[in-house]
């Protein structure tokens, strides 16, 4: 009886041993996107890499309906991979800017797909947390305005269950998505730049923009002032120029820019 109750716990250690020795359970390694300048899956599974398009975006997290290239910034949004029926397979997806910096918020897991989980503990980075059959749902909340460009890279290893890591695929996924003008001057204005003069100072407040330049001009065109990537909480000193009446440039990271008449008095 005790040969028996041995044999049987064996088979059970090799069973787990087969189904999850060709995958780690626990997700990938951060990094293994194959953007720019990362590894892929390739680096420990040997076999082919392919380039794949089963990548699709929608901007809006609750409208599966329609799909788009454009992201609405600040807004949940979906992110669907959709693997051949059938494939077991285990993912990681990351999204960069045109300046190679990481944008957007994911989230570890949601309401429509539960097998994920940050990889390495780097939100930056969204993996498997088991293999997977079917499709693979990812949420994301789009960047602030002035973002720009995005570019959306994704890894998905196909497993083909030898109980090694050889023989498997890798599919490289890319999706570009450019940001939705959903901004006008007086909404910039209203919304997201605060702006006044007080004691020889022009104070600016600037909230869910990326901006990458302020400049001061003169009504004759003149730049008096100007600073690349700003703080949030900007002081323009202004006790060294004549009075009178200039214009503040703020110029975002996707090359668009506005201006607002200022007196200084």
């Amino acid at each position: 009886m005790k040969r028996l109750r041995l044999l049987y716990f064996s088979l059970v250690v090799v069973s787990v041993v087969f189904i999850y020795g060709v995958m780690s359970s626990t997700g990938a390694p951060a990094s293994k996107t194959g953007a720019p300048g990362e590894g892929l899956c390739s680096d420990c599974h040997s076999g082919s890499v392919k380039t794949g398009n089963f990548i699709s975006f929608y901007p809006d997290w609750n409208n599966t309906a329609v799909t788009s290239s454009e992201y609405v910034p600040g807004q949940d949004a979906r992110i669907e991979i959709t693997p051949p029926q059938g494939q077991t397979v285990g993912f990681e997806i990351t999204a960069y800017d045109t300046n190679s910096n990481h944008v957007g918020t994911f989230y570890s897991t949601n309401a429509d797909f539960s097998n994920s989980q940050f990889a390495s503990g780097n939100s930056d980075y969204v993996t498997h947390s088991q293999p997977v059959s079917g499709k693979i749902t990812v949420k994301w909340q789009a960047p602030a305005q002035g973002t720009g460009n995005v570019n959306l890279y994704a890894a998905v290893l196909f497993a083909n269950m030898n109980g090694s890591t050889s023989g498997d695929t890798v599919y490289k996924l890319s999706l570009s998505l450019t940001e939705k003008n959903t901004t006008n001057l007086t909404s910039i204005f209203n919304n997201h730049i605060l702006i006044y003069y007080s004691d020889n100072a022009i104070y600016a407040t600037i909230k869910d923009l990326h901006i990458s330049n302020v400049s001061l001009f003169s009504l004759l065109g003149e730049k008096v002032y100007s600073v690349n990537n700003p703080s949030n909480r900007l002081v323009i000193n202004t006790s060294d120029l004549n009075k009178g009446v200039y214009i503040v440039s703020f110029t975002l990271s996707n090359g668009k820019t506005y201006s607002r008449k200022i007196a200084v008095y």
